[in-house]
């Protein structure tokens, strides 16, 4: 095992280091992740989620005004923490060579990993119920790290919180997970992926990407939206990989909407 790892360098207090193997040099991007956290110890992911459910509600505005207000509030803690353990990034360094992604990302594709920084002041979108009517809109940042802890445990996938930084325009949110290579699946082969697991597809109803598809598991309201192509992978061994849906767990009032669309 030790031939494996000849070196690990610090580079700076902001969690940035190299990791040098025999035969390849990976840059310091690609090597910037947290290790997958042993059993039943918390990883940064989960310890910032965590954090921001402390964060107190607001009360007797409209809804927009309400999100609006928690979402600074959020921003402010999620600030404290970052800095409090050790992941507040410096802007320049942790966005080096980031390029445009899609609507929600900047990206840096390295071999192995792939990373991802919401763009500033925005962290993806998310589905609530609005005028009674399940609608898309911007997440606040509670809601986003919600949907990497649900995509690691419903898709296994690996989605480590790198740190978070400040840019003019507000905080971003720096992950990472593994780079995935395959083909764009089929709406059919989408479908039959989640009835395999007990999900339902929301007919008619699509939210984020035009012509998208969404999913409802009323057993522990589970939603999944934004399934097309560009987001489920099929690998050499006919695997499907969900890389970047909007999941999320609805609460009984946006649970009921969703049941009614079954």
């Amino acid at each position: 095992m030790w031939r494996l790892l000849r070196c690990f360098i610090l580079e700076s207090p902001l969690g940035r280091f190299r990791l040098t193997c025999p035969g390849k040099n990976v840059s310091d991007h690609e090597s910037n992740r947290e290790p997958k956290p042993r059993r039943n110890v918390e990883s940064t992911l989960q310890s910032a989620a965590r954090q921001l459910g402390r964060t107190a509600e607001t009360g007797g505005r409209s809804q927009a005004g309400q999100r609006r207000i928690l979402q600074g509030r959020q921003e402010r803690d999620l600030e404290i923490w970052a800095k409090d353990v050790g992941c507040w990034l410096n802007a320049e360094d942790a966005l080096r060579g980031f390029i445009k992604g899609g609507e929600e990302h900047r990206t840096l594709r390295g071999d192995q990993v792939y990373h991802k920084a919401t763009y500033p002041g925005k962290y993806g979108f998310t589905v609530i119920l609005a005028n009674g009517q399940p609608t898309l809109t911007h997440a606040l940042p509670s809601e986003y790290l919600e949907r990497l802890l649900l995509a690691n445990l419903c898709f296994d996938d690996d989605i480590h919180l790198l740190g978070v930084t400040r840019e003019t325009e507000g905080l971003a949110l720096i992950t990472s997970q593994p780079t995935i290579i395959g083909e764009a699946c089929t709406a059919g082969e989408m479908i039959c992926y989640f009835q395999a697991r007990h999900f339902s597809l929301l007919e008619g109803f699509s939210a984020g990407h035009r012509g998208s598809l969404s999913f409802y598991r009323d057993l522990d309201q589970l939603a999944v939206f934004d399934a097309h192509p560009a987001n489920f992978l099929r690998d050499r061994n006919g695997i499907i990989l969900p890389i970047d849906a909007v999941v999320l767990r609805a609460d009984e009032e946006l649970a009921s909407a969703l049941e009614a669309l079954l």
